[in-house]
Parts: structure tokens; sequence; C-alpha cells
């Protein structure tokens, strides 16, 4: 499930604007094969704010750094590092960007290397995103709003004995919306605007290294993430690896030890010995995924496994240069945290959330012809299953606890909200979900002019099945692109994306609609100098009206105007 936001031109369409950088690294055999490695999706803007692309200078893992790896320009302010102990270089050490859209939509992004060789980097940046805009909650009309800054900092040395990387990122987050409480003496009823403030900082180091017929990596990263006085939440994330061999046509193997601990006391120490074998045509690498729980195993009166074991294999072949196919089996555990779903949505409960979440098993088989005459086809299906995988519920007014008083209207009586929480935010509820997806997809390319993409997928929906990764728990979802180059200095771009029959389910299974969502955008963006570009971009063209969440509606028509310099 693809997450748009609004970002700058260069986000949408290659960017002139040299920005931020989001490196997808894809194992390539012979340039035939190319299996993509899929992130954890985003819901579908459950989040309702307008945002730039952050900037993400993150260095490439042991296993990215040693094979062929790709990036994916997403406003690009470096490129991976390339080679033994050099890194390339940009002609460019800094980039600012601002764009703004009535009633209250802007972005701005800007960034500077202080010291930028072929073995030294030293770089700052920041990020501002933000909007304010009203919806309707049934037959009401509420405000709300979301603004977010972020600062970071980033340093990377190449040695000829391996490469470190060094990064420290701050974020404030700033999130406005109804609440429904006790806002004057005699008013029971009163809906008022809750503000609810969140803070996040990041630090990480890494050491990437060769000996002989050895590479190795080491890695340590510290997250805080907390809402004001109500939450906070540290944590701590160690990891080491060690591979032999690698060389092409010839087998390799190795082992990565990971470690993630919650300061409330959950953690998962995770093992992944795998094997690596790649020819001309032909890729694999099997592996297993061995999690081992360290914090409490029980929860309410249920005891819950301590060790899991999921496969990881990826097999990749392409007989000829036109034809391919992918095989992919892959699970583990995942530890569930507050920072993690913030990203998610910022309407959530931390209290609610279940520690611990499994995938016994997620496998996918995909074939791909082409290009011929410029189009290519591919066909993709799988199955996944998914435990105590949490997936919004519904907003739903707390109960318990103490903080603010608000009024409770299932029970008819004015009760305390949990610690000053909103009585409204959502609750992430585990489920078991399993099922299967299926899909298709058809590109056309001609010359560097015309560059279109489609594709459509479909799952099966109840409360305990569908597709785990599709938070929104849509049953169709189809995406098309078209990008035009007509001159050298112009882009244009449209996307469509529809998502239909979304659903949340409450604890007993009731399901609620969320209304489909059908979200046309168009870009376009001009280079008047290769430094200066001015750009804008719309989406939800159509004012399309459906909920990010319940009782959160969407934004309707919302964009960016502005410009990019890069110097």
């Amino acid at each position: 499930m693809k997450t748009r936001h609004i970002a700058f031109l260069g986000a949408a369409l290659l960017a002139p604007a040299v920005m931020a950088q989001d490196i997808s690294t894809e194992i390539t055999v012979d340039r035939t094969i190319v299996p993509e490695q899929r992130n954890a999706e985003r819901p579908a803007n459950f989040v309702p704010s307008i945002q730039l692309p952050r900037v993400e200078l993150k260095p490439l893992s042991l296993h990215e750094y040693l094979k062929a790896s790709e990036l994916t320009t997403i406003l690009p302010v470096l490129e991976p590092a390339s080679y033994g102990d050099t890194i390339a270089v940009t002609p460019y050490r800094g980039y600012a960007a601002i764009g703004y859209f009535p009633v209250y939509n802007l972005g701005a992004s800007a960034g500077y290397r202080f010291i930028n060789t072929h073995n030294t980097r030293l770089g700052a940046w920041m990020q501002f995103d933000g909007n304010s805009y009203k919806g309707n909650a049934g037959s009401d009309k509420y405000s709300y709003g979301d603004n977010t800054v972020s600062l970071g900092a980033d340093f990377n040395r190449m040695f000829k004995a391996g490469h470190l990387a060094v990064g420290l990122e701050y974020m404030h987050g700033r999130t406005s919306m109804p609440a429904l409480g006790v806002h004057a003496p005699g008013m029971e009823n009163d809906v008022y605007t809750k503000v609810l403030n969140a803070d996040a900082f990041k630090a990480d180091a890494s050491w990437w290294g060769r000996y002989k017929a050895f590479t190795y990596k080491a890695s340590f990263e510290f997250e805080h993430f907390g809402y004001a006085s109500y939450f906070n939440e540290q944590r701590y994330t160690p990891e080491i690896g060690v591979m032999l061999g690698g060389a092409q046509g010839k087998p390799s193997g190795g082992i990565d030890i990971k470690g993630d601990f919650l300061s409330c006391g959950n953690g998962d120490l995770t093992l992944l010995p795998y094997y690596n074998y790649n020819t001309a045509t032909f890729s694999a690498h099997v592996g297993l995924k061995l999690d081992v729980r360290t914090g409490d195993m029980t929860i309410g009166a249920t005891e819950v496994k301590r060790f899991h074991v999921a496969p990881d294999v990826l097999i990749g072949w392409a007989p000829v240069s036109m034809f391919a196919v992918e095989a992919r089996v892959e699970g583990g555990d995942r530890i569930n945290t507050a920072a993690g779903y913030y990203n998610l949505c910022h309407y959530f409960t931390p209290q609610e959330m279940r520690p611990y979440s499994n995938v016994p098993v997620d496998a996918s088989l995909k074939f791909s012809v082409g290009p011929v005459a410029g189009v290519s086809l591919k066909l993709f299906g799988g199955y996944s299953m998914a435990n105590d995988w949490l997936m919004p519920a519904q907003s739903v007014p707390s109960s318990t606890g103490g903080g603010i008083t608000v009024w409770d209207p299932e029970h008819s009586s004015i009760v305390s909200d949990n610690q000053g929480w909103n009585p409204y935010y959502s609750l992430f509820v585990p489920y078991d979900i399993k099922g299967w997806l299926l899909g298709a997809g058809i590109g056309y390319r001609w010359r560097d002019i015309v560059d279109f993409e489609a594709t459509a997928q479909m799952a099966p929906q109840a409360s305990d099945k569908g597709y785990y990764r599709w938070v929104d728990r849509a049953r169709y979802v189809v995406d098309a692109s078209v990008k035009v180059h007509p001159v050298d200095k112009l882009d244009l771009e449209l996307d469509y994306e529809f998502r239909g029959n979304r659903k949340l389910y409450n604890y007993v299974g009731m399901e609620r609609k969320l209304g489909n969502k059908s979200d046309l955008s168009f870009g376009a963006a001009y280079r008047i100098t290769p430094q200066f570009s001015v750009w804008a971009r719309g989406e939800n063209l159509l004012n399309h009206r459906y909920d990010l969440l319940l009782s959160v509606p969407a934004q309707g028509i919302k964009g960016l105007v502005g410009v990019s310099y890069k110097f």
C-alpha cells in the first residue's frame, strides 16, 4: 500500500532540487533479475498532514554495501557509497526549497554539507511540514491540524578498512483535533480543540569493514519518543554481522545478530543465518530468522510463545533478458513501538498496544515479461499470516484512568480521560490475519518522453482475513502513474490511487466503513536554470471525501506551489 504525500516536486517528479534521499536496495543479477526489497507499508494517509520527504542520509547496510544497489530518486542529496574508500560526490553542497498552498499547506526544507570530499562528509538539514483544514465528522465540521519540524546531522567517513557513519535526528510534532469533554462549567458535551505534542530523538552509529575474505558490521541505535508528560519510551538496537565470501558466481554465507529492546522491559533478540549464491541468471538468498522474546510473555491471562522461527528466502531466475521469476518467503517477530505507530497515525493510545506481533509466513511469487516494444507486464500473488498484528479498530472514548474530565456518550456519563489522552484517539487492536493477495501490472515507456505504469491488486476482507500490510483493510487497490518529459526543462506527472471498500473492525468484529479513497494528483516542474526550479503539485483534485480513521476526515483539495534552489 503506497502512501502519497504532497511533496516538493522533486519527490514527485525526479526533482531538480537536490534534497532528501531514500535508498532502495535491489539485488541485480546481470541487470535482468531485480527482486524488490519490500518495506513496511504505511497506511494510506492516516496522518492528515502534507509532508515533504524527510532528509534521510542512511548508510547502506552490510549486505547492501557489498552488492549492487540502486538509488531511488526522492529529492536526492547524495548517492550511496560507490566502492572501496571513496564516496560519490555531488556537485552541490546545499539545497533550499519552500512551498505553500491556501488555506494552510506549508513545506520547507534545507540542508548543507560542511565537509564534502571523496572520503568524508559532514552535513546538517532541517524540514518543516504543516497543514490545517476543516473536515466533516458526521453532520458537524471541525478543525484539524498538524505541524512537524525535524532537524538532523550526519557524518560519514570512508577508510580503506571500512566505513563509519554517525547520525542524529530530532523531531517535534504538534497535532490538533476535536475532542469531546467538559470545556467549561455546565457544558457537559462541549467540543474543544485538543493539542498533542510529541518529541523524538534518534542517534545511531555504524561501522562496516572487511578483513581478507570476511566482511563485518557493527551498529547501535538509540531512540527516545514521548508525548509531553503523558508517555515516554526509549529504544535500544544493537547489531553485529559477519559474512564470508561473496564474489560473483561463488557462494557466500554469514550471520547477523540483532537486539531490539524497550525501556518498558520488552525486547527481542534475533539471529539471521543465511547462504547466498549468485550467477548471471540466478540469484538465491536462503536463511532463517530466529527470534527470542526477552520481555514478559504473559498478556492478561494468556501466555504467549517466547521462541519463533521464520523463513528468509529470496530466489530469482531470469533465463532470458525479457523474462524473470521471483519467489520470496519471509516472516519474523516485530516489537511494537510507540514511535513506529506515531509514524503511522498521530492519533493513537500507546497504552493499548500489544507489545509483540509475529508473521509466521509471508510468501509471494512474481512473473515479469518485457520490455517488448516498450511494454512490460507482471503478474504476482501471495499468501500471508500475521498474529497479534496491530490494526486500527475504531476511535472510541476512554472510560478509565486519570487526567482531564470528558463526556462518555456510550455510558451517558462524565468520566476521566486516560492520562489526559484525547477520548477519540484511535485504538490499535491485535488481530490474527491471514489471506491471499493477487495483482497484475502493466508498464509502457517511450524513449525518455513518456513513462506509464499501472497495477491492480485485491485481497479478501474480514476481521480475520486480508493482507496484513494494508492497514485500512482495503479490498481493491489500483495505482496508475504517467510521467511526461515533453521538453528538456519540463517534467509533468499524473497519478491516480483508488482504495476500495476500506473498513475497520472493532473488538467483536463489527465493521465500520471508512469510505473509498479516490485520489487524483498532478505535478509539474520547470527548471529555469540547473540550480533554480519552480514547481507545483496538487492532490485529491477530485475533492473526494473519505475518512483517514473513524471520525478523522481526509483533507480535500491540497497541494504545494513553490521554488527550490541547490547550491
